[in-house]
């Protein structure tokens, strides 16, 4: 037999800080855990296989636990920092008290998983224990079952290794009825010893040794915790894996199944089975039969994970009789309800919500299963329904999300509305020809459903047709798909979540999609909508992240919110004329559409709706649009032109923020307002021209454009608000529009470049910190109309050569305002006499002019503002008569 020889954690590094220096010398006690490093560990992708299945690699679990003897003799335990599904992270020392180390050993010996009786001489012999119960895994062994060992070449060598100690068993089981595996006990007919105590070596490049101890067990079972359910057919058999040491089992195995149900099935085998280290042993599918008598006409049976807690039905009075007792029978291992009569209907509400239900076996005498009978039993995975029972009703196993199977008897007519919606893991139904009514949305959800079988199914039995309508959904595993000609209307999640969906035909006589119709269709490559679909609504494509191209029919009037969010692979889209409005989030984080053509009839481009769209290199918008929403081209990176028609009159704020790529933008002539962050971060935008039509700039419209150059605001804006254009690094000339009577908080604040201004005689008030930190400004034009400069408005102004205005003093160098003085001379005066107009020294007025050495103030001052003269470094000298601090606390020099 071919052996598949596989490193399990070929790639571990275990880095330990600190290394050698935690080490003590044998029989000292350590009194700090500190001295014992945490180790990190990481995995190589593609190269760590422990999934003995061809591409499953490692990953650790959270809580994952190692026995490390970390150069001496002493068992510590050392637990995993990260999350479930990380393949690296960090294992801290799980300290125990103060602890003795053992003797001293010349290398780094390590048990995956943590084994608190594990023990190693001095010579490396481990004695360790091999878990008698395993539990179950999909397409694996389960966590912790498959025992590995690792050694370093010395001490100081700290890369780990591991082996696998064991081999592999591949059990395969079906049966016909699917039905739900709580166990499976393996055991060799020679009574070989499997599991338990065994002893252990490991030499550094070399594979582990191992020999299994005289007081070992026999038996090694697979817990399957609340259930495990078996395919229905030797082709689809559920697999099972089985860690077992290196064993040859020479008179055969036998194993023991036990379904939740109670029932079991024993089959032995007399061939020989070999197990060897690496190798996987797959046996033959193995069909499992077995079947529970059915409950008296008095009775209903039922399982819930318990043997000692009954669970109490929501209602007690819908089941045609009283309950007498509700007790546990041992020997059919279920709880049984006895009742003074026949049961004869299981009635609305009956076990509503009773999470505990794992599984439930109706008797005979029942015909009918009421409303929400079993609604939100999300633990029932099996519900046997006897030939006597004629209707299903309305949301009877609506949310029984663990129900794996449903065979409906010939005797049922009605299955009422939502009945097995969001029933997740179900995944087949046979609907009998006596049904002849089937409520709306029955399957929605059904996220595991591959087969519909009956007289409602299309002709390929893919899919459930009522009333002309598709209300239930393809099969999960289903790569294409026709939908039948008649339908007029794909219902709400119809599709949703089929990954395998590569392609789909819509037949003209379809009119609407539904809500999420397509939504998690992550391989559905293209789809056309033919001219007869009149709207998509929200989310219904939502998630189709392998769709690289749509088309849209000429009579589509709405595209809703979401319908293609996420569609990560689209790359254009051209909406046609006959939409008027794309909602919010239509077309967001559709990361690899590069072109959008918006039709004539579009008014309305809705908030996000193309947000993140970090591929978008153009878009062309319709003549029709007239407000583009919030954060609608937020995000467009590679977007570099944008072109805003005519016909808009509000760009809404962040619109075409973080657009780092942008660097033209034609802004039409009836926008009125661009509001706040409308531009903000466009880091490649060269020059912006505002029309006359705007009214309004918003706050931090253009701040931290740090390409920008050269702005020219229109005659109608009023207020440039604060931050407008803060941080526009490179902005050297502005031109402002002689309608400006507010320049705001920062409005220009750190732009670096600008080396003049002229401000025009509408300008009434310059706010604080105006033009701060524009570094290479040498002059301004102040115009008579100017009657307030805030604080700081032309602070860190380190160039600023001359003022001109009427606040300006005699010898230009610094500003006076109503007797004021609010700004700072120029950074390269020596010497200066504050003029005897001056009554008041503002807040920063000289701060920070570290070239100023002598100031002279005049006899008019009364009051010197916070900070006035801030690191003036230089500054030697200071000529004023005494100065009262103002009420509350003063200004003052420093």
């Amino acid at each position: 037999m071919k052996k598949i020889l596989i490193w399990l954690i070929a790639s571990l590094l275990l880095t330990m800080v600190g290394c050698v220096e935690g080490l003590q010398e044998p029989g000292m006690t350590e009194t700090s855990s500190e001295q014992l490093p945490d180790l990190t560990a990481g995995f190589a992708e593609g190269k760590t296989k422990t999934y003995v299945v061809s591409g499953k690699y490692l990953r650790w679990h959270e809580d994952d636990r190692l026995t490390a003897f970390y150069g001496n003799t002493r068992n510590r335990q050392y637990k995993f920092n990260g999350a479930t599904g990380d393949n690296n992270g960090s294992f801290s020392y799980v300290p125990s008290g103060n602890l003795e180390t053992g003797n001293a050993l010349d290398r780094i010996y390590a048990v995956y998983p943590y084994d608190e009786t594990a023990t190693i001489t001095d010579d490396g012999q481990i004695s360790l224990n091999l878990p008698a119960v395993q539990t179950y895994a999909e397409n694996s062994f389960g966590r912790g079952a498959n025992t590995m060992l690792a050694v370093t070449e010395n001490v100081e060598d700290t890369f780990l290794g591991f082996k696998n100690v064991c081999g592999y068993l591949k059990l395969k089981l079906y049966n016909a009825e699917g039905s739900t595996i709580k166990s499976i006990e393996v055991k060799g007919n020679g009574d070989e010893k499997i599991a338990g105590a065994a002893t252990a070596t490991i030499a550094f490049g070399e594979v582990p040794q191992l020999t299994m101890a005289d007081e070992a067990t026999t038996t090694i079972t697979i817990d399957c915790g609340d259930g495990v359910a078996l395919g229905t057919t030797a082709e689809a058999a559920t697999e099972f894996w089985v860690v077992i040491p290196e064993t040859t089992f020479e008179g055969g195995i036998t194993i023991t199944v036990t379904d939740t149900e109670g029932g079991t099935f024993e089959k032995s085998t007399t061939k020989e089975v070999v197990i060897e280290r690496n190798a996987v042993q797959p046996m033959a599918a193995l069909g499992v039969e077995y079947k529970l008598p059915s409950p008296a006409n008095n009775e209903i049976w039922y399982t819930n994970g318990s043997t000692t807690e009954a669970t109490t039905p929501n209602r007690t009075d819908v089941f045609g009789a009283n309950i007498i007792s509700n007790t546990y029978d041992a020997e059919k291992k279920c709880w049984v309800i006895r009742f003074n009569g026949e049961v004869t209907t299981i009635g609305e509400h009956a076990f509503y919500c009773c999470r505990s239900l794992i599984s439930v076996t109706i008797g005979d005498s029942v015909t009918s299963i009421g409303d929400y009978a079993f609604l939100g039993c999300s633990s029932l995975t099996s519900i046997t329904i006897p030939d006597s029972v004629t209707s299903i009703g309305s949301a009877a196993f609506e949310d029984c999300s663990s129900l794996t199977s449903v065979t409906i008897p010939n005797s049922v007519t009605t299955i009422g509305r939502a009945t097995f919606r969001g029933c997740s893991s179900l995944t087949n139904v046979t609907i009998p020809n006596s049904v002849t009514t089937i409520g709306r949305g029955t399957f929605r959800g059904c996220s595991s459903l591959r087969e519909f079988k009956g007289k409602f199914a299309s002709d390929d039995g893919r899919c459930l047709i009522i009333d002309e309508m598709l209300t239930s959904f393809a099969p999960a595993g289903l790569t294409e798909y026709t939908i039948p000609a008649g339908v007029t209307m794909i219902e709400y999640s119809t599709f949703a979540d089929c990954r395998n969906l590569i392609n789909v035909i819509i037949p003209n006589s379809v009119t609407a999609i539904g809500q999420l119709a397509f939504s998690g269709c992550s391989n559905l490559t293209s789809i056309t909508i033919p001219d007869s679909v009149t709207m998509i609504e929200s989310a219904a494509f939502m998630g189709c992240s392998s769709l690289t191209s749509v088309t849209i029919g000429e009579s589509v009037t709405t595209i809703g919110n979401h319908a293609f969010a996420d569609c990560s692979s689209l790359t254009s889209v051209i909406i046609p004329d006959s939409v008027t409005t794309i909602e919010n989030y239509t077309f967001a984080r559709c990361s690899s559409l590069t072109s959008v053509t918006i039709g004539e009839s579009v008014t309305t481009i809705g908030n996000y709706a193309f947000r993140q769209c970090s591929s978008l290199i153009s878009i062309t918008i319709g003549e029709s649009v007239t407000t583009i929403g919030y954060e609608a081209f937020f995000g467009c990176s590679s977007l570099t032109s944008v072109t805003i028609p005519n016909s808009v009159t509000t760009i809404e704020a962040k619109a075409f923020c973080d657009c780092s790529s942008l660097t033209s933008v034609t802004i039409g002539d009836s926008v009125v307002t661009i509001e706040y962050e409308a531009f903000s971060r466009c880091s490649s935008l060269i020059s912006i021209v505002i029309p006359n039509s705007v009214t309004t700039i918003g706050g931090t419209a253009f701040s931290n454009c740090w390409s920008l150059t050269s702005v020219t605001i229109g005659d109608s804006v009023t207020t440039i608000e604060g931050c407008t254009f803060n941080s526009c690094s490179s902005l050297t000339s502005v031109t402002i529009g002689d309608s400006v009577t507010t320049i705001d908080f920062a409005a220009f604040s750190n732009c670096h470049s600008l080396t003049s201004v002229i401000i025009p005689d509408s300008v009434t008030t310059i706010g604080d910190s105006a033009f701060s930190n524009c570094h290479s400004l040498t002059s301004v034009i102040i115009p008579d109309s100017v009657t307030t400069i805030g604080d700081s408005a032309f602070e860190y102004c380190y160039s600023l050569q001359e003022f001109r205005g009427k606040f300006a003093s005699d010898d230009g160098r610094c500003l006076v305002i109503e007797g004021a003085l609010n700004s700072f001379a120029p950074a390269g005066i020596t010497g200066y006499t504050i003029p005897d107009s001056v009554t008041t020294i503002g807040n920063y007025a000289f701060a920070r002019c570290s070239s100023l050495t002598s100031v002279t103030i005049g006899d008019s001052v009364t009051t010197i503002g916070g900070s006035a003269f801030n690191e003036c470094s230089s500054l030697k000298s200071v000529y004023c008569k005494p100065i009262t601090p103002p009420a509350g606390g003063g200004g003052y020099v420093r």
